[in-house]
């Protein structure tokens, strides 16, 4: 469902900036200013899977456990402003929630045969992120065209939230499970397109890669977004 409506978002994006275009292919960009702006943003929902194979040690003979962990993220949203001092150069502040992260976390042991499978836990884990991000942006205009590429970076404060629940069997303890609240600095990166509906309003269509890497591992994520801009 959530890849589907990821699919959906990016279709509907495509088909918008590409109206626009055929609506006013020869509109020119009008004459830069330098100008603060405010706006919403829209994140696409997300899925990540990924599989690992551990072994260990019980009571002398050698155990294996395949852990399967599904990452599920919901549709997000933010509230950005920022200043744009030239047509190529630009700074914006952004406060995103990514949307509620559900994790689930199977771990299957199997005992000194292939076959000989010992018990299944699942853990489920619910949590929301928050993302303070501040970048600087470096504009690419196309021309004498109302669009323009742009590339950024910066840093951003990060607060996550989480509740677990586990479902089957409460002698495992996996790791990063367990109701926390953590915080940290990391990485913000982007790219992405944008156009110039009229002297007061811009879309924008980017992806945003929040590295999360220093709270856990299976926290850094990339995420469609579909931006508003009302220039003051």
């Amino acid at each position: 469902m959530f890849k589907k409506v990821t699919t959906a978002m990016t279709v509907l994006s495509s088909i918008a900036c590409i109206s626009v275009a055929n609506a006013a292919p020869s509109t020119p960009q009008t004459a830069f200013k330098p100008h603060s702006y405010f706006g919403l943003a829209l994140a696409a929902p997300n899925e990540q899977t990924e599989n690992k194979i551990s072994n260990y040690n019980n009571s002398g003979s050698m155990y294996s456990r395949i852990t399967s962990t599904d990452n599920k993220v919901g549709t997000g949203y933010g509230l950005v402003a920022g200043y744009r001092a030239t047509q190529h150069w630009g700074t914006e502040v952004g406060l995103y929630n990514s949307g509620e992260l559900t994790t689930t976390n199977t771990a299957t042991d199997y005992g000194p045969t292939p076959s000989s499978q010992v018990s299944t836990t699942k853990l489920i884990q619910k949590g929301q992120t928050y993302d303070l991000a501040v970048t600087v942006l470096r504009y690419i205009p196309f021309g004498n065209t109302a669009f323009s590429a742009y590339v950024r970076a910066g840093i951003g404060y990060h607060f996550y939230k989480t509740n677990s629940t586990n479902s089957t069997n409460t002698n495992y303890n996996l790791d990063g499970f367990g109701s926390s609240k953590k915080n940290a600095a990391g990485f913000v990166y982007g790219l992405g397109t944008q156009y110039q509906v009229n002297h007061k309003i811009d879309v924008r269509v980017g992806y945003l890669l929040v590295n999360q890497s220093s709270l856990t591992s299976d926290l850094s994520h990339g995420r469609m977004m579909l931006s508003a801009f009302y220039k003051m």
